[in-house]
């Protein structure tokens, strides 16, 4: 009885070593195939006699966020609240904080990502819509999914 109780650790636990090798492997597919990151396997300092495997130290590096050159007319126009699409957009006020719309406080940033219709998806894909990156992040997904019409209201401004 006993070792047919050891047998089946050993084989519950070579099941689990090989499930998280596979685990592991498919998280390395997934970043290494990743458009939005740069992967690079960097070396570490190791004392003598030590061997490291190469793959065990990656280092992720995020590339930097670009604004859509679609959305960069429709972001300076939500922003300056001059009605100016030739300005740059804007993410912050003078004072440090946030840019919310004058018509809806709800509109935050550059792009004016709406907190009530925005907010929830924002945080679900990891987008801080309060930050440049996240804000701009966000504004390229709404163009991704509903194309330019979702920032319609500002159509006089941008579409000129």
């Amino acid at each position: 009885m006993h070792t047919e109780l050891a047998q089946e650790t050993i084989r519950l636990i070579k099941q689990t070593i090989k499930n998280i090798s596979i685990a592991f492997v498919l998280l390395l597919i997934i970043i290494l195939n990743n458009p939005s990151s740069k992967v690079s396997i960097e070396e570490t300092i190791q004392p003598e006699g030590l061997q490291q495997d190469p793959l065990s130290v990656i280092v992720v590096e995020q590339q930097e966020v670009v604004l859509y050159p679609q959305l960069y007319k429709v972001c300076a126009c939500e922003s300056s609240f001059e009605g100016n699409s030739e300005g740059t957009p804007q993410q912050f006020n003078l004072d440090g904080s946030v840019r919310r719309g004058k018509i809806n406080p709800q509109d935050i940033g550059m792009c004016q990502i709406n907190e009530k219709y925005w907010l929830a998806k924002s945080i679900e894909l990891g987008y801080d819509i309060y930050t440049e990156d996240g804000n701009i992040q966000m504004a390229n997904y709404i163009f991704d999914t509903q194309g330019i019409e979702a920032w319609n209201w500002s159509k006089d401004c941008w579409d000129k």
